[in-house]
């Protein structure tokens, strides 16, 4: 679902009130107002967002959703207050320690961010051995391609929104491409032309 002008001016404006730290009541108003008597275009946008938060890319490709979870979980809970006319619905403290957790391993280095993880899911050791014993695809693109294929299906359902991990942090899209980036700058690749 692609949004139009009037409703990306409202997925702006939210994402603007996030950046800003607008305190939520606030922010809740100013939206109810930019959106006027379209309320549910909120909703859309709502939505939009929280199908944006389960494919985010890696971080310096980031859009204006910023990092994963946390950012986009907020936009969502503020689109959707404005809309029905109630107050936000807080995180909760389990939800917030989660929601830290994932940022924090955001910050720290790959080697240490998979390590965190793969002592959480043992199963990516054998991914990360397999990938270490992955045959170079020469001058083959195709053959490169097919092996981060590999990757990512030998990862998705061990970590990400694919994995049925009950921990928030493992089954983050921060985790998943935390771990595609990292398996996928150890596999071979073809020289560089």
């Amino acid at each position: 679902m692609g949004l139009g002008p009037k409703k990306s001016k409202l997925l702006n404006l939210v994402s603007e009130l996030v950046d800003d730290d607008v305190p939520a009541e606030e922010a809740v108003q100013r939206l109810a107002l930019a959106a006027g008597r379209h309320r549910k275009w909120l909703l859309d946008v709502a939505e939009f967002v929280e199908d944006r938060r389960l494919l985010s890319p890696v971080p310096e490709k980031r859009t204006v959703l910023g990092p994963p979870n946390f950012r986009a979980e907020w936009m969502s809970r503020l689109l959707i207050a404005a809309a029905n006319g109630n107050p936000v619905e807080p995180f909760t403290d389990d939800e917030q320690r989660d929601l830290e957790d994932e940022l924090r391993l955001e910050r720290i280095e790959p080697d240490a961010a998979f390590a965190w993880l793969a002592d959480r899911v043992p199963e990516l050791y054998d991914v990360l051995n397999r990938v270490a014993h992955m045959e170079s695809p020469g001058l083959d693109r195709r053959k490169e391609l097919d092996q981060m294929k590999e990757i990512s299906d030998a990862i998705n359902p061990l970590v990400g929104g694919h994995s049925n991990n009950p921990d928030r942090v493992i089954s983050s899209p921060t985790a998943y491409h935390l771990c595609m980036r990292y398996l996928g700058d150890l596999a071979p690749r073809s020289p560089s032309a």
